[in-house]
């Protein structure tokens, strides 16, 4: 499993999963990108880089995902898959 959905008291949240760093980044992001639009019909046609500074403290993932939101709201752009996480 993945993820799961949870219900929270301000809206909706999710439990993620992961062996390592990077497959629990990458599913936070898929959990995360599935509460806006289904990623399933989403075909990939372009890839992104970018950096988050504070890789080592408590909010890395908080930064991480609001990354996500702002490709998504500022360039338009649906993120479908991470793919890789350097440390």
């Amino acid at each position: 499993m993945k993820y799961k959905y949870i219900d929270h008291t301000a809206d909706i949240g999710f439990t993620a999963f992961g062996s390592d760093r990077m497959e629990l980044f990458a599913n936070c992001a898929e959990a995360f990108t599935n509460l806006m639009y289904e990623t399933d019909l989403i075909t990939e046609q372009e890839s992104v880089s970018f950096e988050i500074k504070d890789q080592q403290d408590e909010h890395t993932l908080k930064n991480f995902l609001h990354k996500i939101l702002i490709l998504l709201e500022v360039d338009g752009f649906l993120v479908k898959r991470i793919t890789t996480l350097k440390t």
